[in-house]
């Protein structure tokens, strides 16, 4: 898939720290649950139930646990737009998390404003 133009305005528009690589939207799983994992063979075992798996978040599983369990009125349904900026990694430092909020933040105002369209394969209801 030909990555969008906006892709590289976000990036040249952020002024702090960012990484060398280019932005590039990856729709593939991401696994979510309540904690932080940082154990390799715990991360490792999770791999191994989709060898597509570009993550695994926490936050993600929050919005959807609270979407699940409100009450009235309660949400129709929820979205989650992740930057991924480190795989569990132990030895990580949070220099880029500003840019991966911002980046999720700008992809998904984007995809909201101008009813972007990506073919979604994988997908959970």
């Amino acid at each position: 898939m030909a990555e969008p133009e906006f892709l590289n305005d976000i990036k040249k528009n952020w002024q702090g720290d960012s990484p060398e690589t280019e932005l590039n939207i990856r729709i593939e799983p991401l696994a979510s649950g309540a904690g932080v994992i940082e154990n390799n063979k715990v991360i490792e075992e999770i791999k191994g139930h989709n060898r597509k798996l570009v993550g695994i978040d926490m936050e993600t599983y929050g919005v959807f646990y609270a979407v699940k369990h409100s009450q009235k009125p309660r949400p129709l349904a929820a979205m989650s737009f992740k930057s991924v900026s480190d795989f569990g990694d132990p030895l990580k430092n949070d220099k880029f998390q500003k840019y991966t909020a911002c980046t999720s933040a700008s992809f998904m105002y984007q995809f909201v404003t101008n009813k972007l369209e990506f073919p979604i394969e994988n997908h959970v209801i």
